[in-house]
């Protein structure tokens, strides 16, 4: 590849990179603006850009995953009053069955447009390679679209668990490899939103600032149900005594291991991913009257019993 051919694809990186960032800002503002809590997901995962949480009078721990596409070219295959999206299947199969409803958001930096689908199993038209869905014009993405966005996101706690162990795949994975991990609970013991989020430590839980922020909020005062509730997958010991600050907050700090459902659902990952082998099928039993034939098994009338 000569000198301009790396120049160019550079460049071409560069503007797909700021094309890409612009549509996630302009997706965390709408978000904002509707008094969401959003959370981008700092590793790409099939298109799960960021997490949503839906905010009424307060955080209400129903989640949804966005998956933002920017760029002009999304708007330009429009079929009536809508505008069609196509993906790869292995894309919507991830989706499909995500622990959380998946929402698609397409971004047009031109104009700023914002619009929204639910990527559902019914509005999809599918190929042997590849599906399409179709994004109507009046999804934009603003406050008006909250109540339709929120009253199709389940807040059974079956969902809720299986969200938060496909959320806390890498800090199990991080756990597996080895070294300490330390959670840090403050508990606001006299407001009706006690919990306030927590941090993570790697190996010191006295350095000067965390590895990893919760930032989940709920009006609980109860450590044993934040830490089922968001850690499922783990066990807790404490390695400090409770302490408490003028009455006012509470402090608790404990070490996160893995359980035996995180040690099996990191099996389990490692299997979907082929990591590991399938299971080996057995040999057929050789059976000594595989080689006969079918009339060594009928008898004539002189050698009736």
């Amino acid at each position: 590849m000569n000198e301009g051919n790396k120049q160019g694809n550079k460049a071409r990186t560069v503007v797909s990179t700021l094309t890409e960032r612009a549509g996630v800002t302009a997706v965390q503002d709408a978000i904002g603006k509707m008094g969401w809590f959003f959370r981008e997901q700092s590793v790409a995962d099939y298109g799960i850009d960021a997490q949503v949480e839906i905010v009424g009078d307060r955080p209400s721990g129903r989640l949804i995953a966005l998956q933002i596409k920017s760029g002009a070219s999304y708007f330009q295959r429009k079929h009536g009053s809508a505008y069609r999206f196509s993906g790869k299947n292995e894309h919507l199969d991830y989706w499909l069955h995500h622990s959380l409803p998946v929402f698609l958001v397409i971004h047009n930096p031109e104009n700023e447009t914002l619009l929204w689908q639910r990527v559902e199993r019914h509005l999809v038209k599918k190929s042997s390679r590849s599906w399409y869905i179709d994004i109507p014009e009046e999804n934009v993405l603003d406050e008006n679209a909250a109540s339709l966005i929120a009253s199709g996101v389940s807040t059974d706690a079956n969902s809720q668990l299986r969200f938060a162990f496909s959320a806390g795949l890498d800090l199990m994975r991080r756990i597996e490899k080895g070294g300490d991990v330390y959670l840090s609970i403050v508990i606001w013991i006299n407001k009706t939103l006690g919990f306030r989020g927590a941090k993570i430590y790697f190996d010191d839980y006295k350095k000067s600032a965390p590895d990893l922020y919760v930032n989940t909020y709920a009006p609980t005062h109860d450590v044993p149900e934040i830490c089922k509730r968001l850690f499922p997958w783990a066990e807790f010991e404490y390695v400090e005594p409770v302490t408490e600050s003028s009455g006012e907050v509470e402090s608790h700090v404990l070490r996160i291991e893995l359980n035996s459902f995180g040690k099996s659902f990191l099996a389990l990952e490692r299997f979907y991913s082929g990591e590991l082998p399938p299971p080996q099928f057995p040999d057929p039993i050789q059976d000594e009257d595989a080689e006969r034939t079918a009339s060594d098994f009928y008898w004539g009338e002189e050698d009736e019993l």
